[in-house]
């Protein structure tokens, strides 16, 4: 913490990449060995683009490397029966990391905030990535059932997961009313 009682913009900045590293590497461990090359190229990118866009606050960059990482995680699954259960976990990463990315460049000069307005939004950023996981771990729950005669929700799972994703992301960069 600074002295202002801000969490410093590098440390936000720092944790979206953790974030991100994290759920690249989980990406790249659990894709089929014969994708890993462009896998890992994707998640790659994705980091780089990541901390560029964080470092020089250009949000078009962080939206980009979202893209490069979930391009990475459906690559890695295709022709894959089901959806992974590693969705419950690479999906509130991602949106973890932009919000903290996007956060981390709301403000080109410090200012001090009112007593609690960090907290607020410090509350509310972890009760979303809480709701990230829930929802995550549901639609992983719902694309496993089965309905007669063998078909799977598992198509709409992941076109719900894929519009879960872009609603975190357009959640992420709008900021909390304060």
């Amino acid at each position: 913490m600074s002295p202002t009682g801000l969490t410093p913009r590098g440390t936000r900045a720092g944790l979206a990449l953790l974030g991100a590293g994290v759920a690249g590497a989980c990406i790249v461990t659990a894709a089929p060995a014969n994708a890993r090359g462009y896998v890992s190229v994707l998640v790659g990118a994705g980091l780089l683009l990541l901390g560029a866009g964080a470092g020089w606050r250009l949000s078009g960059l962080v939206g980009a490397a979202l893209g490069c990482l979930g391009s990475a995680f459906l690559l890695g699954h295709v022709g894959s029966e089901g959806v992974p259960g590693l969705v419950a976990l690479v999906a509130p990463l991602l949106f973890a990391s932009s919000e903290l990315a996007h956060w981390s460049m709301d403000l080109a000069t410090p200012v001090h905030d009112e007593p609690g307005v960090h907290l607020a939004r410090w509350i509310w950023f972890l009760s979303s990535v809480a709701m990230a996981v829930v929802l995550s771990v549901l639609l992983v729950r719902v694309a496993a059932v089965r309905i007669d005669g063998g078909l799977t929700l598992a198509p709409l799972a992941v076109v719900a997961s894929l519009c879960l994703l872009g609603l975190a992301v357009g959640l992420a960069r709008r900021q909390p009313s304060s």
